[in-house]
């Protein structure tokens, strides 16, 4: 039996990590349409909109879901 997980390129939630081009961003926070998120050892905080998040995210050659 196939388990399917979450996919966070296209369901992101806080703790998902995903990687494009070397440049890692993990997920903080979803809320109001926007994707807050961060970089691993970095104190500071973007926000895309869900579909500009997905588009970026589409490159990725590693993702993690945190369950």
């Amino acid at each position: 039996m196939m388990v399917e997980q979450r996919d966070p390129r296209i369901d992101p939630q806080p703790g998902d990590s995903v990687t494009v081009d070397g440049e890692t961003r993990e997920v903080e926070a979803v809320r109001d349409g926007r994707i807050y998120y961060s970089w691993p050892g970095k104190i500071a905080v973007r926000s895309l909109f869900e579909a500009s998040w997905r588009s970026w995210a589409d490159k990725a050659s590693v993702w993690n879901a945190r369950a």
